[in-house]
């Protein structure tokens, strides 16, 4: 809830224009939105899941949650403060980028409660079912970072070469590279 409008403002002019209150709000309702409905659908799918598929299912309700939440927020700006598609599919990459590094954290905790279940239980589980070996999670992991980092990258530098085009030659380009650093 503090770091979306933070990365709202860096990224979207529309949302820098708005008063701390109004990038606040939206954001912190819907994830708390988010967390309410979140919690009945912990607590129903995944125990009710075999332990082999547990992980995989708290890994998809988790990012299907930060990904409507991001898709949410698109047309309420839109409606509520005019604000074109292109501020709303900003706030949805920040919104998934943030959720992929929260749901990957979730996921693993869900493993851990199915390694506790098993060691306390004395359950087996089949390495077989649904096997996903960790060098190819690791390299997902790590292909995913590579491009939300490029991809908020190539964000702000769209934000910042519309600054410099909008100020022109008002401001000397020695000014203007210090306020974009």
């Amino acid at each position: 809830m503090t770091i979306i409008p933070i990365y709202g403002i860096q990224v979207c002019p529309f949302i820098e224009g708005l008063s701390p209150v109004g990038i606040a709000m939206p954001v912190i309702s819907l994830f708390a939105l988010q967390y309410l409905i979140g919690i009945p659908l912990w607590s129903k799918l995944i125990p009710e899941k075999p332990l082999e598929k547990q992980v995989k299912v708290a890994f998809t309700v988790e990012a299907m949650l930060f990904i409507s939440t991001g898709i949410l927020l698109s047309p309420f700006n839109t409606i509520v403060f005019d604000f074109p598609l292109e501020s709303g599919l900003k706030l949805i990459v920040g919104i998934i980028g943030l959720g992929f590094f929260a749901v990957t954290d979730l996921a693993l905790e869900a493993e851990r409660n199915v390694a506790d279940k098993v060691s306390r239980d004395g359950d087996d589980i089949d390495p077989e079912i649904d096997y996903f070996p960790l060098t190819t999670k690791i390299a997902m992991f790590a292909t995913a970072c590579v491009l939300l980092v490029v991809g908020v990258f190539i964000l702000l530098v769209i934000k910042d070469l519309d600054w410099i085009v909008e100020v022109g030659e008002s401001i000397p380009l020695s000014d203007g590279r210090i306020s974009i650093i």
